[in-house]
């Protein structure tokens, strides 16, 4: 791509650019910016899986324990089952909040690259310089999969205070709680639906998710990138300079003046037909001018549009 742009540059603009660029002291700097927490949604399947058997079991609680063959009403504090569920809810409800927690702070996830290019030139009794600044930031850090899952964890979450508003909950404030490890009574290994809460329980016992914060602040410089800076510097400096015209100021009506008398005097000239000459090479010499300046900014311009896509595969090279 540098070769077509020099290429370019040169038919447009002559043979000044070797000497513009030897007088051209640039800098590049490329700053690859990542901060990431990193979030593990392995466990929203199971959850999802097991969360209606505590929802079941809430809306129906055990009252009954059978001891030594005869049934004695018990009171919801007091049945181990009970404790466990009570238990359950409480433990899910601050693992949904860590999650939730987590993530909030990817919310703030940032994964950006920024190009600094700086020069300066002494060239043709002029002192230019350039500075220029891009940044490219993803939008799209997370995958369409894991929008769905979070989308999962605040239904979970709905579910979950719905639970702890229930009579149940309400009713088992003040009980004894259980703790690990989980006593495996005749009701938690038979009866499925406290089987799957028992599963539950030690998938949230086993299961860690640490927050992981992955950062990296990387700069590099790559000398392709600047050598193409460095001719597009010069090209906008060209396209700059050609479409420059003199001010009024600039105007010297002594040396036209000269010029028309020495004419004059030389030979001998017809009024009208003079003017008529001038006022034609007047309007012939602005549209010259016009129709130059347009060559130039429609060849800077259909240049950028071709190689749009060429310069978006370059900035890959910081990817």
């Amino acid at each position: 791509m540098n070769d077509e742009l020099n290429y370019l540059i040169k038919s447009l603009f002559s043979n000044n650019l070797d000497l513009f660029l030897k007088n051209t002291n640039s800098k590049l700097e490329i700053n690859e910016l990542t901060n990431n927490v990193i979030l593990d949604y392995s466990w929203v399947i199971k959850v999802e899986k097991l969360l209606p058997y505590v929802e079941k079991i809430v809306n129906n609680p055990k009252d009954l324990i059978l001891i030594d063959e005869n049934v004695f009403k018990e009171e919801y504090t007091d049945l181990y089952e009970n404790r466990f569920i009570y238990a359950l809810v409480n433990k899910l409800y601050n693992f949904i909040t860590k999650e939730i927690a987590l993530i909030e702070k990817s919310s703030l996830n940032k994964d950006k690259k920024v190009v600094k290019y700086r020069a300066n030139t002494r060239y043709n009794s002029q002192d230019i310089k350039i500075d220029l600044k891009l940044e490219c930031e993803n939008l799209e850090l997370e995958s369409k999969n894991s929008t769905k899952d979070k989308e999962k964890v605040f239904f979970f979450k709905d579910r979950i205070e719905k639970i702890r508003t229930s009579n149940f909950m309400n009713k088992m404030t003040d009980s004894t709680p259980v703790r690990s490890p989980i006593r495996k009574t005749n009701t938690l290994t038979t009866e499925e639906d406290y089987v799957k809460c028992l599963e539950l329980w030690e998938f949230l016992e086993r299961y860690q998710n640490e927050e992981v914060m992955h950062k990296q602040n990387i700069q590099t410089s790559n000398d392709d990138y600047e050598k193409l800076l460095n001719l597009i510097y010069y090209l906008n400096y060209s396209t700059l300079n050609s479409a420059t015209l003199k001010t009024e100021e600039d105007f010297n009506e002594n040396i036209i003046i000269k010029i028309f008398l020495d004419y004059i005097k030389r030979y001998d000239v017809d009024e009208k037909k003079i003017k008529k000459v001038l006022e034609k090479e007047l309007v012939n010499t602005s549209s010259y001018k016009k129709e130059q300046i347009k060559i130039v900014i429609d060849a800077y311009h259909n240049f950028i549009f071709e190689h749009e896509n060429r310069m978006k595969k370059a900035l890959l090279l910081f990817k």
